[in-house]
């Protein structure tokens, strides 16, 4: 997570470039992650860097509360 005051300065997507590099160097072909759609801001970032939304969910439970999380992919190619 990105502080709210560092926001907007292009912080998250290096972030989400070094992981995606790191991952290509461990020759990873495709990434995964999930996220609870309400949290318009991280959806927002995958979505600049690349992300697509593929229609799976599931439900999570994350501090005593059960959410429902969608997953999005990127293929990460060589």
């Amino acid at each position: 997570m990105v502080d709210a005051s560092q926001r907007g300065f292009g912080v998250g997507s290096a972030l989400m470039a070094a992981g995606e590099r790191a991952m290509r160097a461990y020759g990873l072909t495709l990434a995964t992650l999930w996220v609870v759609p309400e949290n318009a801001q991280a959806v927002g970032l995958y979505e600049h860097c690349g992300w697509v939304v593929d229609g799976t969910q599931k439900r999570m439970s994350i501090g005593g509360q059960e959410l429902t999380a969608a997953r999005y992919q990127k293929a990460l190619g060589a």
